[in-house]
């Protein structure tokens, strides 16, 4: 059932307009993501946008922070999945 309801909605996503907003920011706030696995900020950014890439999203709203976070920044562009 699980996988059948993924895949309506990866289907859902790839035929529409699908947006990602994340509740918090990965610079200062990595821990909500990492469920206590002790996420670098780009570790909790790399490891969410894969996770919603694989889901069918490919369009994601970043936090000003993170967008000016050199540590993220740098080498988002050359590890982000790509559509």
């Amino acid at each position: 059932m699980e996988s059948r309801r993924s895949g309506r909605l990866a289907d859902a996503f790839a035929r529409s307009f699908v947006t990602c907003q994340t509740v918090g920011n990965f610079t200062n706030q990595p821990d909500r993501f990492d469920e206590g696995a002790g996420w670098t900020p780009l570790q909790a950014l790399q490891n969410e946008m894969n996770f919603m890439y694989n889901a069918g999203v490919t369009h994601w709203e970043l936090w000003s922070v993170d967008i000016t976070n050199p540590g993220i920044s740098a080498r988002a562009d050359r590890t982000m999945p790509t559509a």
